[in-house]
């Protein structure tokens, strides 16, 4: 299948009913924008959080990438700002492209309870890789 045959990231990130989760309770999507994704969950333990940013930081980067591209997490930073107990309820990941040049994205993350305090925060580095490289 030739790459403009494919769904564009964002498309196909629209298209799915429930975003795919590490070890997650019932996530449902809140906001899918190109560049600005936005997922409310019940994380089961406290280090799920970082497999939560790590996730909304890929989804926020595969939404601003054409049909058939695809990319690179060279590096992944969190920060944990209060502990994440049970009794914290739904979260609020949000991830967002912060700079986007041609071969580069820096991505941002924050997860935050139902208050809108911050729990933890996470950033990243991705290399897109286009079709030809990711067959070479």
């Amino acid at each position: 299948m030739e790459a403009v045959d494919q769904p564009s990231g964002l498309d196909l990130l629209r298209t799915t009913t429930r975003p795919p989760l590490p070890a997650n309770g019932q996530p449902r999507w809140v906001c899918v924008e190109e560049g600005d994704v936005v997922i409310a969950t019940v994380p089961r333990h406290t280090h799920t959080v970082a497999g939560l940013l790590e996730a909304v930081l890929g989804y926020a980067v595969r939404s601003t990438l054409g049909p058939g591209g695809d990319y690179v997490m060279l590096d992944l930073r969190v920060s944990y700002v209060r502990p994440v107990t049970p009794a914290v309820g739904e979260v609020y990941a949000r991830g967002w492209v912060r700079e986007s040049c041609r071969q580069v994205q820096f991505a941002e993350a924050d997860v935050c309870d139902a208050a809108g305090a911050v729990l933890a925060t996470a950033s990243t580095t991705c290399l897109v890789v286009s079709t030809e490289e990711r067959t070479r």
